[in-house]
């Protein structure tokens, strides 16, 4: 008899096992996929529209594009936009942001919204570990570096091919007002660079200069007027800025009676250096006869 029940016994401690080791094996598999899954969370990987990984403190740029005049400028005035703007992104660090901000119609607005935003991805896996990305081979960075530039190259020419549509082009020249909602804009970290592309002629409600007499006084007579507190940018203090004027050959003219080519190279400068950027020499970048 008690044999049996020792029997009885060891079957019924055998019967409790297995059943523990079949609890245990499917908790032990929902353990290794929570992991699983933790893990292919904790990946830093890219966005497939921008090309941008998430990090703290990435580098901002931003190219502001004056589209008041493009509708007349030549083939290679066009060019040599377009390499400035594939230069701009080809001098971004791994992983930097570059957006454009255009006047053009339909497009510009005082918020400042670009019409382009990508980021330069990494090319190396020193550089992508330098951004806390996830490890992957050269040649797959190579590749996905080249996508990145080529689908940039691609929204530059779109936009490009809009402002050179008369009816798409910009009406107006809201260069003020366009600079201050950039400068206004809430880039994930503080802005480094900023590109402006345009011909200095500030042309809007608020002012129309070399137009009208008395519109494009000396910077520092402008900066005590009312209509400064309207346009007036956020600091820009540490901000790299790279002026390219687009000059007309001939100032006064039959159409902009009320300034001089060389007003108009000292005026943007100053304004800048006002707000605290680092103002690079201006380059000139010469459009043609106007009147």
């Amino acid at each position: 008899m008690s044999r049996r029940r020792r029997r009885s016994r060891d079957s019924g401690v055998r019967r409790a096992l297995m059943i523990t080791a079949m609890a245990v094996l499917p908790l032990s598999g929902i353990g290794a996929l929570g992991w699983g899954l933790t893990t292919q969370l904790d990946k830093v990987s890219y966005d497939k529209v921008t090309y941008c990984y998430p990090q703290d403190g990435q580098h901002q740029s931003a190219f502001f594009l004056d589209a008041s005049f493009t509708s007349g400028t030549s083939g290679q005035q066009d060019r040599d936009l377009a390499s400035e703007l594939m230069r701009t992104f080809d001098g971004l660090p791994p992983n930097g942001r570059l957006r454009v901000f255009s006047t053009a119609k339909g497009v510009a607005s005082s918020t400042g919204i670009p019409v382009v935003d990508m980021c330069a991805p990494p090319a190396t896996p020193e550089e992508q570990a330098r951004i806390g990305a996830d490890e992957e081979t050269r040649p797959r960075l190579i590749r996905i570096k080249g996508v990145a530039r080529a689908a940039f190259a691609s929204k530059v020419q779109a936009h490009l091919a809009v402002i050179k549509d008369e009816a798409k082009g910009a009406i107006d020249s809201p260069v003020l007002e366009q600079i201050r909602a950039i400068s206004r804009f809430p880039f994930e970290a503080p802005l480094k660079h900023l590109v402006v592309f345009t011909d200095g002629i500030q042309n809007s409600d608020l002012r129309q200069f070399c137009r009208v007499k008395g519109h494009l006084p000396s910077f520092a007579k402008f900066a005590k007027q009312p209509d400064y507190e309207l346009v007036k940018p956020r600091s820009l203090d540490g901000v790299r800025v790279d002026i390219l004027l687009v000059e007309n050959s001939r100032l006064p003219s039959s159409i902009y009676p009320f300034c001089t080519n060389r007003e108009i190279r000292t005026w943007w400068p100053e304004f800048f250096k006002a707000a605290g950027a680092n103002v690079e020499p201006l380059t000139r970048i010469r459009f043609g006869g106007v009147g």
